[in-house]
């Protein structure tokens, strides 16, 4: 059994694809956490929102959380000045996907379905978040801002001593490339 983390696939599903079935060859007794952000900017946020859950109900272990993309989606439905800061932040190609021309043309499934997702998900040695924690909050796992939008990491003080795996905040493929290294000493 391997563990995965996956995060920001901003309605790329081509390369969502390849990466689960070509490159980790997941298997039903693997792990994926998911952490937010599949629709927007990409070409086919739709199919990717199905795509996660076809793995689910096909036996896969998969955990979902949810992105400030995603939620911006559920909140844009429901108040027009969330559905304009959600259009400014690349939600045409999310609307393009669905043959849609605003958020409440979109089937209310997909929002049902974002209204599952967990805002983070914890394990013996990580925490997985979208965003980050707020390490000045009394209860860093309930605040809401931060787990959607921070891009600071919090102290490990503030994660019982785990690592925090979290999406959101660009990463140069050499910063990656120097984590995994030094995780290896």
């Amino acid at each position: 059994m391997s563990s995965f983390a996956i995060g920001d696939v901003h309605g790329c599903l081509l390369t969502l694809r390849c990466l689960v079935e070509e490159k980790i060859g997941l298997a039903k007794t693997d792990h994926v956490v998911f952490l937010g952000d599949y629709i927007d900017r990409g070409p086919d946020s739709k199919g990717v929102l199905d795509y996660l859950h076809q793995l689910s109900l096909d036996g896969h272990h998969t955990t979902v959380l949810r992105g400030n993309h995603d939620d911006l989606l559920v909140r844009g439905r429901l108040d027009a000045s969330q559905e304009l800061h959600h259009l400014q932040s690349g939600a045409i190609q999310t609307l393009m996907s669905f043959r849609c021309d605003s958020h409440a043309e979109i089937p209310v499934e997909y929002c049902d379905y974002i209204d599952t997702m967990e805002m983070y998900y914890e394990e013996d040695k990580s925490i997985c978040v979208h965003a980050s924690f707020n390490s000045h909050h009394s209860t860093p796992h309930l605040d809401f801002n931060a787990l959607m939008w921070l891009r600071l990491e919090s102290d490990i003080s503030e994660t019982k001593n785990k690592r925090l795996v979290c999406g959101h905040t660009p990463t140069t493929i050499d910063n990656m490339k120097q984590r995994i290294d030094s995780d290896k000493k």
